[in-house]
């Protein structure tokens, strides 16, 4: 096997700094991201917002849980405290560019792309298309929510990118661990795979099996020594993080584990732990995305990275549903998935864009005329791609200032007080970061060790037994026992319980949507 990972790696030209950064500020803005606070950010964001000062969210009882991603809520507390919150926005800028530049240098390694500026330009176009919220706004529309990600997302609707900057986000990094070891640059590549992991432990696994991809390349090629180098470097370096997890999430109780791992797998993720839930049809297009993007890459580096990847997620997802395994399902063996998808799509656009351009410079008289179509093509759609992704935004902003719940939320931003804890609709995930204020719980954000998803377990029931359908007298025992063991303060009604009446209670807010008691006044 060739020591160069692509045909090309020397000769090429470089993808120059002001182009990198001109392309990924256009890729970021057609892809498009979601308003600050959403998603997985009211998770993800709590314990950082927190440390910095946010509201009263430091005395909010999941703030004061195990946080999972502690390096990522130092980025969101250092971010909070000295930034302007337009930051958080740029951080995400910043990661969509490392995921074009990473892999846009994985396809230059295996296809000579930057040999023409225009055939590199329409590869560029062609990749910010496949990402682009309009094109996955159209994936929805025609073929169904599934779809939408298809081609950039890994099984389970797990993947890299998203509209929210999150700690799945660092897994480019990944992406350009393995773009720096087409290079040769292993030192380096090894530094990128750990600092995902480190950023976000669940990519532990696929840090890990791309590690062990390296050294097989460096044994084959007969680096054994430098092979072995790798691995401890990779030991080293993830040290830290793997002890901290290790005495964070370590759970004495075999029952409570099980416990545990039973409601995040049954109640709260299995759309991303049970196969039988997230198995569709869009899947297999992903497969056979990635089984293209290996065969092309053949003869490379890549093909040795990928098929590593590939075979170690097959195996492990079988054992999965072989052994039904909930530990197995929670470490989520698909997950490097989200990288071979986003390289196997990248790839084929490689391939049919160097196999356009080979057919093309065989007419010499129309070169001239198409290259120029087909630059102007580029750049055009490329912009429009940036003009919808914008408008999506401002569409976004708009929906959440006229959203049902914007009112209560910010009614409960103005008056709340040090010591109030809120009962909250399950479903009315943005409270906390809208608010600043403590909830009882919410389905959206969770812990994950083993006692502590136990209680959140606990409390959510609670939430749904006061959250019925027709209140009654299961409802306000539901709401007794949330001020008892939880120290409830204040509840916040749907319309459709506005006729309920479990006092002693004082309304302090109403609207056509929602209603807020004061709990224990009259």
């Amino acid at each position: 096997m060739s020591t160069a990972l692509g045909k090309s790696t020397v000769k090429q030209r470089g993808f120059s700094v002001i182009s990198v950064c001109v392309w990924s500020v256009a890729f970021g803005l057609a892809y498009t991201q979601a308003p600050l606070f959403s998603s997985n950010q009211n998770q993800y964001f709590l314990h950082g917002l927190a440390r910095a000062g946010f509201g009263f969210l430091n005395l909010d009882w999941l703030s004061n849980t195990v946080d999972p991603t502690p390096v990522f809520s130092l980025l969101v507390q250092a971010t909070f405290r000295a930034l302007p919150l337009v930051a958080f926005y740029a951080w995400a800028l910043l990661l969509f560019g490392i995921y074009l530049y990473s892999l846009e240098g994985i396809a230059s390694s295996v296809f000579d792309l930057r040999a023409d500026p225009i055939e590199h330009r329409v590869f560029l176009a062609l990749f910010v298309v496949v990402h682009a919220a309009l094109f996955r706004f159209l994936l929805f529309k025609t073929l169904g929510d599934p779809w939408s990600y298809t081609f950039e997302a890994g099984l389970a609707g797990q993947r890299l990118l998203g509209p929210v900057l999150e700690p799945s986000m660092f897994g480019v990094l990944l992406l350009l661990s393995v773009h720096l070891a087409s290079l040769g640059r292993y030192p380096q590549s090894v530094l990128a795979s750990v600092l995902a992991a480190t950023f976000h432990p669940t990519y532990l696994l696929s840090a890990g099996l791309l590690i062990f991809a390296y050294m097989i390349v460096q044994w084959s090629e007969g680096a054994r020594r430098q092979a072995l180098m790798t691995a401890g470097l990779a030991l080293l370096l993830v040290l830290p993080i793997l002890v901290y997890t290790a005495l964070q999430f370590a759970t004495p109780s075999a029952a409570s584990l099980r416990q545990a791992q039973e409601i995040l797998v049954r109640t709260r993720i299995p759309h991303h732990a049970l196969i039988e839930v997230w198995w569709n049809s869009s899947v297999v297009v992903q497969v056979l995305i990635v089984a293209a993007g290996i065969a092309i890459a053949r003869k490379t580096r890549i093909f040795i990275v990928m098929a590593s990847l590939a075979g170690a997620v097959a195996v492990l997802t079988l054992a999965q549903a072989i052994t039904g395994s909930m530990a197995l399902a929670l470490i989520f063996p698909w997950r490097p998935s989200t990288l071979l998808v986003p390289m196997g799509t990248t790839l084929l656009l490689g391939y049919g864009v160097e196999a356009a351009w080979r057919s093309r410079k065989t007419g010499a008289s129309i070169a001239g005329p198409v290259r120029d179509l087909m630059s102007r093509g580029s750049i055009s759609l490329t912009l429009l791609l940036v003009i919808a992704g914008t408008v999506k935004f401002r569409i976004d902003l708009q929906q959440v200032a006229s959203s049902s719940a914007q009112p209560v939320l910010e009614s409960v931003d103005r008056s709340k007080h040090k010591g109030e804890i809120y009962m909250i609709p399950p479903q009315l995930q943005d409270f906390r970061l809208a608010t600043g204020a403590p909830a009882l719980v919410d389905f959206k954000s969770i812990p994950y060790r083993a006692k502590e998803v136990i209680e959140w377990y606990d409390r959510l029931l609670l939430a749904r037994a006061f959250y019925r359908e027709e209140p009654d007298e299961v409802s306000c025992r539901a709401l007794r026992d949330s001020v008892t063991r939880y120290g409830v303060t204040h509840v916040i009604l749907e319309s459709a319980q506005f006729g309920a009446s479990c006092g002693p209670w004082l309304e302090r807010y109403r609207d056509g949507y929602f209603a807020v008691f004061e709990v224990g006044v009259e």
